[in-house]
């Protein structure tokens, strides 16, 4: 038996994940230049992507826990009321009654309740500015729908998801220990060996050793005005990853077939 090589392992796990993202995002490819073990200049494959679509991977390897805005809010609401009720008991109290002799007591005469009532010129006023305000409506939210049916919008895909296309480098990494600082040294200065790459993601590892993450964090720096991205996806994000498009790739049930419905004899059952 031939021995197994870990480098080439590593790369076909990352390949079986990508292929399940293309599966599901469309506009999603890659290309491996080169074969395990032989010069790359540190880019094992480069996937071929929206602008954007890196940090909606990101979302999806490492989900932020958001609390939720009810118990907020209901917490605010509340206080608010409290304030409010009190400060309108407050006010109460401090009103005098009024006297039998105010205007308010008095009956109003038919008269008086007719010259009161809105005009039919105010009603008509009313009910045009309500038909204006809504077709205003109607055609602010109308490039929204649009957008939709031609595709360039989608409420399912993250926002920052454009169509133009870009490539990511991808150094994978086929360790369960720590990536140390050493190697995202050398994952940065490959670099500028792939100026065709705008993004770079190192891959694999159980993490980061305290300098790695602080060399990680001055490239991050470096490159950040030129627009360039730089990542670093460990074993459990890529599982995320891997678990995501997994269950979004997963066969539906299919409905019962015809010869189901047969007996043994062939004679159909009701």
């Amino acid at each position: 038996m031939c021995n197994k090589n870990k480098g080439r392992i590593g790369e076909t796990r990352a390949i079986r994940v990508i292929t399940d993202i293309m599966d599901v995002e469309g506009n999603v490819d890659f290309t491996r230049h080169t074969n395990t073990n032989t010069a790359d200049g540190g880019a094992d494959i480069v996937l071929e992507h929206p602008e954007g679509f890196l940090d909606k991977l990101s979302e999806i390897a490492e989900p932020k826990k958001v609390e939720p805005l009810n118990s907020k809010n209901e917490s605010k609401d509340t206080q608010q009321n409290n304030e409010y009720e009190n400060n309108d008991v407050a006010e109460h109290e401090q009103q005098e009654p009024s006297s039998p002799d105010s205007d308010s007591d008095k009956p109003v005469s038919v008269q008086e309740q007719i010259e009161a009532a809105p005009s039919l010129n105010d009603a008509e006023k009313s009910t045009s500015q309500n038909i204006e305000d809504k077709e205003l409506g109607t055609s602010i939210t109308k490039p929204d729908c649009d957008k939709q049916k031609s595709g360039e919008f989608n409420p399912e895909k993250s926002s920052n998801v454009k169509n133009t296309i870009e490539k990511t480098r991808i150094d994978v990494k086929n360790t369960n220990e720590k990536l140390g600082k050493d190697t995202v040294v050398k994952f940065g200065g490959d670099v500028r060996k792939n100026p065709d790459c705008k993004n770079h993601m190192l891959l694999g590892g159980a993490g980061l050793t305290k300098g790695a993450k602080e060399e990680l964090k001055s490239l991050e720096d470096a490159h950040s005005q030129s627009g360039k991205k730089i990542l670093h996806i460990a074993n459990s994000e890529l599982e995320n990853i891997e678990n995501h498009y997994r269950a979004l790739n997963a066969p539906k049930n299919d409905s019962p077939t015809e010869s189901s419905n047969n007996d043994s004899s062939g004679n159909k059952t009701k």
